[in-house]
């Protein structure tokens, strides 16, 4: 990424011709011919276009990068076709990055910087050049190889030389691969989108002989560059793909990205850069996101890039990755739903409620509906619980509901007794996980049994990209005639506070008659990093009407980096 000097919007002008003193007025149509936009090349698809990323999330570990790009997997529901690796001009590659990606079915991308183009045409990195040549040979599987990207902007322009000697030392760099047998290496010529729009990119390109894809970096800079004016994806890659229809050449959008301007306004232009792609774009055979939060230290100030700024965003960048246009090399990998598993008490005279968890095991960016019943065990349908059948909806960017199944009083003195709660006919958005949960019912007969005070465990995974709800269960073992109290204090025992987790800390719990449960929350906050699960401590003190028989509850923080 290069801080190249913020886009003009470019206007599409309409053509006024006067004849025979009529005035006729027709829309110049920016759409290329499609008999012109043949793409031809190697890693092409037939149809569509690529989709890969690139992520920074500042890990250390090589869990922790895995972590990254299968999270961010999990929310698009498939495999990234391209994820790329930067590598500065004196370091090796390829590494286990792009080995990790052959194996997962992607495409690995290296992104190579380039150093003096003066000193590579005198043969002064000849044998780093041969010997990167070689690995990449010796990797045996294609690659797309961005060498020295953004030779016109303003980071790079000055080692680039002149346009002269970058392509000089571009075709040197290349032909070096060919001799050493490095022919997987798939070459890829990536100007800034602004060098397209200014016409200075065609002095930087090496031929047709010597590009396989041609290549732009463009991003929406506004709000946050002084100056810079909103822009469209037409407005960004439109010059950049008349260049690569004119030679019947894949474009690659190499690195792009959009900022928030106002709320919802970059979740739009996701949705509406999707489908000008669709629509206008047939050369656009490749889109690589720039998925990072960048400091641009000239300009003293963040640009954030990432896809998951807020959840609008998230939402449409999951609408965009699950595109069938977008989908080129493999299927879906759907969310499952699962049913959970809950525990009831049977009270004497008041029907209780018992809460079961029906859970989806990764956000969808589309209402997902699966249909819930109950199905008798021990217990009886209508003697000892109110049935169930009913559609559950996960609204998008959800992943746990709760159906509330209604228990029948009696004073009974009766061993436990259970019902499963099935999930099926999923939506056409997830599949079936654990498709049935267990409800067990205790009976405890209140003439015969104190009131007592339970405090539940939980867990909850972290995540990365937005907060989370936790939940602790505190529930009387049967309903109590008269009011019961409870004072709950929330503690640290490895999470962090404020860090890790944050809410409100202390409280009392009033049950009413007939209530027989209730919850307390947490905020669990994300993270990128790669550590061990952490706990949150609830705990009990103060009963007034009951006796507390558990007097803490655990909140397991699971790490899913």
């Amino acid at each position: 990424m290069q801080h190249v000097m913020w886009r003009r919007v470019v206007q599409r002008a309409f053509l006024v011709v006067v004849i025979s003193g009529l005035i006729a007025t027709s829309a110049i149509d920016r759409r290329p011919d499609p008999a012109a936009a043949a793409r031809t090349g190697r890693l092409v698809p037939a149809t569509g276009t690529l989709f890969g990323a690139w992520i920074e999330r500042d890990v250390t570990t090589v869990d922790g990068f895995k972590g990254l790009v299968l999270e961010r997997e999990a929310q698009i529901g498939r495999r990234f076709d391209i994820v790329n690796h930067f590598y500065p001009f004196t370091n090796s590659f390829p590494r286990w990055h792009e080995s990790w990606d052959v194996q997962m079915g992607r495409i690995p991308m290296i992104s190579w910087n380039g150093t003096d183009t003066a000193a590579i045409n005198r043969g002064d990195h000849d044998a780093i050049i041969m010997q990167r040549a070689i690995n990449v040979r010796d990797f045996g599987h294609d690659l797309f190889m961005r060498w020295f990207w953004e030779m016109d902007g303003g980071y790079n322009r000055a080692v680039a030389v002149s346009p002269a000697s970058y392509v000089a030392a571009w075709n040197r760099v290349r032909s070096i691969f060919i001799a050493a047998g490095a022919t997987n290496a798939v070459w890829v010529w990536c100007p800034t989108s602004w060098g397209f729009e200014q016409g200075n990119a065609a002095s930087w390109y090496p031929g047709d002989a010597n590009v396989d894809w041609v290549c732009a970096d463009g991003y929406n800079f506004a709000p946050t560059r002084d100056g810079a004016q909103w822009q469209t994806w037409d407005d960004i890659y439109r010059e950049a793909h008349d260049f690569a229809v004119a030679r019947s050449k894949p474009l690659m959008a190499g690195e792009w990205g959009a900022l928030e301007r106002n709320a919802g306004e970059k979740a739009a232009w996701y949705d509406a850069a999707r489908n000008t792609i669709k629509a206008s774009m047939p050369n656009m055979a490749a889109i690589v996101a720039f998925d990072e939060r960048k400091w641009h230290g000239d300009e003293n100030r963040y640009f954030n890039w990432e896809v998951d700024s807020t959840e609008k965003s998230l939402m449409a960048y999951m609408r965009w990755g699950r595109d069938p246009y977008f989908r080129t090399r493999g299927p879906l990998i759907l969310p499952t739903v699962s049913a959970g598993d809950a525990n009831g008490w049977e009270a004497d005279t008041a029907d209780p409620t018992v809460s079961v968890p029906i859970t989806l095991s990764a956000p969808s960016p589309d209402v997902v509906s699966v249909n819930v019943s109950t199905v008798p065990v021990t217990a009886a349908a209508t003697a000892d619980y109110v049935t169930v059948n009913k559609v559950v909806k996960f609204n998008p960017g959800i992943t746990r509901v709760f159906v509330d199944i209604r228990l029948k009083a009696d004073s009974l003195d009766e061993a436990a007794e259970t019902l499963n709660v099935a999930v099926s006919n999923p939506s056409a958005s997830a599949t079936l996980g654990d498709a049935s949960g267990l409800v067990t019912i205790t009976d405890e007969d209140p003439n015969t049994s104190p009131v007592r005070i339970y405090a539940s465990n939980n867990s909850v995974w972290e995540g990365g990209s937005y907060d989370r709800t936790a939940r602790f269960t505190v529930s009387l073992n049967h309903d109590s005639a008269t009011t019961v109290s409870v004072r709950w204090a929330l503690s640290s025992t490895s999470a962090v506070r404020l860090s890790d987790w944050a809410g409100t800390t202390s409280g009392t719990l009033t049950f009413q008659p007939g209530q027989n449960f209730k919850q307390i929350s947490v905020k669990v906050l994300p993270d990128w990093l790669d550590e061990a699960n952490e706990t949150v401590t609830v705990t009990l003190s103060n009963a007034t009407g009951a006796t507390i028989a558990d007097t803490a509850g655990i909140l397991t923080i699971v790490d899913d980096d």
